[in-house]
């Protein structure tokens, strides 16, 4: 949510909103997708105070890597870690997941392969 009209009033005011409160009381969203639109969307999200991950299906562009790894996105390449830290509770539950595939990729993404 875009709040001001200025780059460095909008970073401060995200640095504030995360400074209210602990990390885990965050918003954890998970974005399906590595291209161009989920890269951004997950750095945007990962900006503005949620905690991000990114399932990308292979190694991410040079420069979306370096993007996402600004932002403070968590970039896994399998559901399974995503999984086995959600059933051992080290994370919370994920409050929303972005699918950002081509459409050709849904089946997969939706079978969480």
């Amino acid at each position: 949510r875009k709040l001001f009209g200025r780059p460095e009033e909008q970073r401060a005011a995200n640095a504030r909103a995360r400074s209210r409160g602990p990390r885990e009381a965050w918003m954890v969203h998970l974005v399906v997708g590595g291209g161009i639109v989920g890269t951004f969307l997950a750095s945007t999200l990962a900006k503005n105070g949620g905690r991000v991950l990114l399932k990308a299906r292979s190694a991410l562009r040079k420069e979306a890597a370096l993007v996402a790894a600004k932002a403070g996105v968590e970039v896994v390449q399998s559901f399974e870690p995503v999984v086995e830290r959600l059933r051992t509770g080290a994370l919370p539950q994920l409050d929303a997941i972005f699918i950002a595939t081509k459409t050709y990729s849904l089946a997969e993404a939706a079978s969480c392969s």
